[in-house]
């Protein structure tokens, strides 16, 4: 954590931030849920962030809010914390300091936990294709890893569509699945991937999921 821009935001806890996170503003009833930049943070004080595009006609919803839930992501997972405005500044630049939080929750998404594996996997994306591993999977996702050696003509980004093709013990056919990436993150020479499926793959263990079942 040697990179200057990388801020200490909770010392119990040991989570960091990046300037230029994007963050998500949300509502307690829902009402809102808007975007926006972390741009740095004075410790125990407040937050400051970009406000969101439409922060005319937010303006007096998230003066009145409170509180706001703020969200962000950082290396793969997601974080939480209440806050509200506390001030609105206007200049050089408009920015809003929110409320410093007591404390901030990390939020498991995963509904089920992924299965540690070592499969060899082709995946397909711009009409390219790139052969790797899954190190995880679950029913509803998994971890794609490529060596960067092999690149693709366009670089792969958050919520890009991509195709899997695989075979998976036990199944005799090959599967196919398709899915969104998540998160990338760079690791030496390769690219690790999160990707959550488009559809339940109901050939991941445990075996007790009903394929009718709707959540």
């Amino acid at each position: 954590m040697s990179n200057k821009n990388i801020e200490l935001i909770d010392e119990r806890n040991k989570i960091y931030v990046k300037t230029g996170l994007e963050m998500s503003l949300t509502a307690e009833d829902n009402s809102f849920c808007e975007k926006c930049t972390y741009v740095g943070q004075k410790r125990d004080q407040y937050i400051v962030v970009t406000p969101p595009p439409d922060f005319a006609g937010l303006e007096n919803k998230l003066l009145q809010a409170d509180p706001i839930t703020v969200r962000y992501s950082f290396e793969g997972d997601i974080f939480e914390f209440s806050s509200k405005l506390m001030e609105i500044k206007y200049k050089p630049l408009m920015l809003l300091m929110l409320q410093f939080p007591d404390s901030i929750k990390k939020k498991e998404l995963r509904s089920q936990k992924r299965i540690c594996c070592f499969l060899s996997a082709t995946m397909k994306i711009n009409d390219e294709t790139q052969d790797g591993i899954i190190k995880d999977i679950s029913k509803f996702g998994c971890r794609f890893v490529l060596e960067t050696s092999g690149k693709l003509e366009k670089p792969l980004r958050s919520n890009d569509q991509i195709a899997l093709a695989f075979d998976f013990p036990g199944i005799s056919d090959r599967q196919e699945i398709m899915g969104t990436i998540k998160d990338i993150r760079k690791k030496e020479s390769r690219l690790d991937v999160g990707i959550e499926f488009a559809r339940v793959a109901w050939w991941v263990p445990p075996y007790d999921w009903d394929p009718n079942r709707t959540s």
